[in-house]
């Protein structure tokens, strides 16, 4: 699978890819690692959401035709668990740009 694969024009109408790309188009994101020429910062892409996006789908908290949200149209416990996923996934990144800063 790969992990930051480029988003279709599917993805691109998913109301959940849009949510997150909203979340994260201002950040910063480290790039490469000590195995890389390139080691810096740079703007989100749609596949930073990609791969955020991804990770959800596999939690199995996504359902309908474009993954939307239960919580959406459900249940607000499950939003809150997406939401929940989505600062664990952000809370790992930071940890790893400060490991890969040192």
């Amino acid at each position: 699978m790969d992990e930051y694969p480029d988003p279709t024009k599917k993805d691109l109408d998913d109301p959940v890819f849009n949510t997150i790309w909203d979340a994260i188009k201002k950040w910063d994101l480290s790039r490469g690692n000590e195995n890389t020429l390139y080691r810096g910062y740079s703007g989100a892409t749609g596949n930073d959401v990609m791969h955020i996006l991804n990770a959800i789908r596999h939690t199995g908290l996504l359902v309908g035709e474009y993954q939307q949200p239960s919580a959406f149209v459900q249940k607000q416990e499950s939003y809150i668990k997406l939401l929940e996923a989505v600062l664990d996934l952000q809370n790992a990144a930071m940890k790893a740009m400060i490991l890969l800063s040192k």
